[in-house]
C-alpha cells in the first residue's frame, strides 16, 4: 500500500469538534504589549515605538493578521523544530496491567489501544477536552498517530503520513518495520504478540549491533543536522528513512531491563537506553521485559502535556478492555529488518552528546498519597500548589528566592501554542503561601486560571532523568 503525507497542518481541523475562538489581538496601534517589554507609556518612547513599529513593517502586517491569523498559526513551526530529545521529550508511566501480560502481549495490547484512540480522534467520537464551559483546541491529537521528524532539503521538519498499518519497532538497537494488517483483515492483537516474539528472537540470534541508528535521534541539533543529510546520500539510509517516515507508532522493546517501580521505569525510558529509541517519532511506546510501559512524546512534535496525559490514560483504559492476547503458532503479521550504513564516528559525536546532558543522581520520584483527592480535600488547586512547593524546595537550596518558568496551555484558544509564565515568590522559606488557590499563577500581573495541566506534565520532561509527581 502506498502511504501520502496527512497534512502539513501543526493543527489539523477535525470534522465533528467544535472551533475554540481565536485569541484576541490589540488593536492597531495599541502600544499596551511593549509595556511587557519594559517600555514605560510617555510621548517620546511612544513616538520612537510608533517610529520603530511603522519602519518595521509591522504595522502592514498587523493591518492584515485578522485574516490570515489562524493559517499563521496553524502552520507557522514556532518551536523549531528542537531535535535534542533528551531535553525536550516527556516521559510518562503506564500503571501496571493487573493481568500481568507478557511484554509482547502488553505491546499488542497498547497497539491495538493506539489504534482505537486514533479511530475516535479522527472521527470525533473522543470526547473534546472542555474547561469550564470551554471547549478546547483538539487539532494537536492527530499528532499522535504517523507523525515524525524528517529532512528535507537539508533541513527538520514535521511530516504526517497517512499510513495506520506499519509501526515501527525497535529492539536491541535494531529497527523492524512491522506490518500490522499484513495478516488479512483478522489480525488480532494475538498475531501482534507472535510477530513481536519472533522479531525478538531473530534480533537475539543475530547477536549485539554496532550500528544503532536509533542513537543519532537523541544527538543534539547541531550533530543532526549535519548528520542525517549527509546519510541520506546513502541509498541504503535514505530507503530505511523513507519506510519509518511512513509508521503509524514507535514501539520501543526494553526486554532485558525489568524496573522495580514506576519510577524507575520512567527513568530507564526517558534516559536508561537511547540506543534503543527512535526519538523522532511524535510518540514512542516502550515496554520493559516484565510488562511494564511508559510513552515518550515528543514536546516539539506539538504534543502538549494536556495532550500527553489523557492520551496516557485512554491507551491504558482501553488497553485494559481487551482480553489478553492468546498464543498463536506462526507469526502471520510480515516484517522487514532496516539496514544502514553509518559512520563510526557519528555514532561517536551522538554518544558525546547523549552523556553531556545526562546526570546519573536520582530525579525520578513518586509523591506517595499526593493526588487529586489530596487536593479537593484540602481545597487546593494542583498546579498553583506544586509550583510554589518547586519554589519554596528552590529558595531553601539557594538561600533565595527563585524564579520559576512555566510553560502555560492557551488551549482555549484556536490553534494556540503554549505561553511563558513567570513566578517569583519572595515570602519566607518556612511556610506556604496559604490558601494556594486556583488562580495563584500569574503572569504580566494578570491571574492565568489553573489553565494547564501540561505545567505538571511538562515536569517529568528534562535532560535529567524526569521527575514523576
Amino acid at each position: 500500500m502506498q502511504f501520502t503525507e496527512r497534512s502539513r497542518d501543526l493543527y489539523e481541523q477535525i470534522a465533528g469538534y467544535p472551533q475554540p475562538p481565536l485569541v484576541p489581538l490589540p488593536e492597531p496601534g495599541d502600544l499596551s504589549p511593549f509595556q511587557e517589554l519594559g517600555i514605560k507609556p510617555g510621548k517620546f518612547s511612544d513616538w520612537v515605538t510608533r517610529t520603530a513599529v511603522r519602519l518595521s513593517g509591522f504595522y502592514a502586517f498587523q493591518t492584515m493578521l485578522p485574516t490570515q491569523i489562524e493559517t499563521l498559526l496553524r502552520r507557522v513551526n514556532i518551536r523549531g523544530p528542537a531535535l535534542y530529545a533528551p531535553v525536550v521529550a516527556a516521559a510518562i508511566a503506564l500503571r501496571d496491567d493487573p493481568r500481568q501480560p507478557t511484554p509482547f502481549q502488553r505491546a499488542a495490547l497498547l497497539l491495538h489501544a493506539m489504534r482505537s484512540l486514533r479511530h475516535d480522534v479522527m472521527t470525533a467520537q473522543l470526547p473534546p477536552d472542555t474547561v469550564s464551559d470551554d471547549v478546547l483546541e483538539m487539532g494537536q491529537y492527530p499528532n499522535l498517530f504517523a507523525a515524525s521528524f524528517i529532512f528535507e532539503d537539508g533541513r527538520p521538519r514535521i511530516f504526517k503520513s497517512t499510513a495506520v498499518s506499519p509501526i515501527a519497532v525497535v529492539v536491541e538497537g535494531r529497527i523492524y518495520v512491522l506490518d500490522l494488517d499484513s495478516g488479512g483483515s483478522a489480525a488480532t492483537p494475538a498475531d501482534w504478540a507472535t510477530a513481536l516474539a519472533a522479531i525478538a528472537r531473530q534480533s537475539q540470534d543475530q547477536g549485539p549491533v554496532q550500528d544503532a541508528p536509533g542513537l543519532l535521534t537523541a544527538a543534539s541539533d547541531a550533530t543532526q543536522r549535519v548528520a542525517f543529510p549527509q546519510l541520506l546520500q546513502n541509498p541504503v539510509n535514505a530507503q530505511s528513512l523513507s519506510m519509518l517516515r511512513h509508521t503509524f507508532v514507535t514501539l520501543c522493546l526494553d526486554l532485558d531491563a525489568h524496573p522495580a517501580t514506576l519510577a524507575e521505569a520512567l527513568y530507564l525510558a526517558h534516559s536508561g537506553n537511547p540506543r534503543n529509541r527512535w526519538q523522532h517519532a511524535s510518540v514512542q511506546i516502550v515496554v520493559f521485559g516484565n510488562g511494564k510501559a511508559c510513552l515518550i512524546c515528543n514536546f516539539n512534535a506539538y504534543l502538549d502535556g494536556n495532550m500527553m496525559m489523557r492520551a496516557g490514560a485512554e491507551l491504558q483504559r482501553r488497553a485494559e478492555r481487551v482480553d489478553l492476547p492468546a498464543k498463536t503458532a506462526v507469526a502471520v503479521s510480515q516484517y522487514t529488518p532496516l539496514t544502514w550504513g553509518i559512520p563510526p564516528e557519528t555514532l561517536a559525536q551522538a554518544q558525546a552528546d547523549v552523556e553531556r546532558v545526562l546526570d546519573r543522581q536520582q530525579a525520578t520520584f513518586t509523591l506517595p498519597a499526593i493526588g487529586a483527592n489530596f487536593f479537593r480535600r484540602h481545597g487546593l488547586a494542583p498546579v498553583p500548589t506544586f509550583v510554589v512547593a518547586l519554589e519554596m524546595a528552590a529558595q531553601r537550596m539557594l538561600g533565595r528566592p527563585a524564579t520559576i518558568t512555566q510553560f502555560l496551555a492557551m488551549s482555549k484558544y484556536r490553534c494556540m501554542d503554549l505561553v511563558n509564565g513567570q513566578r517569583r515568590h519572595a515570602g519566607s522559606n518556612t511556610g506556604c503561601p496559604a490558601p494556594v488557590r486556583p488562580g495563584c499563577t500569574r503572569r504580566g500581573g494578570a491571574a492565568h486560571p489553573a489553565s494547564g495541566r501540561s505545567v505538571a506534565a511538562r515536569s517529568v520532561a528534562s535532560g535529567a532523568p524526569p521527575l514523576a509527581a
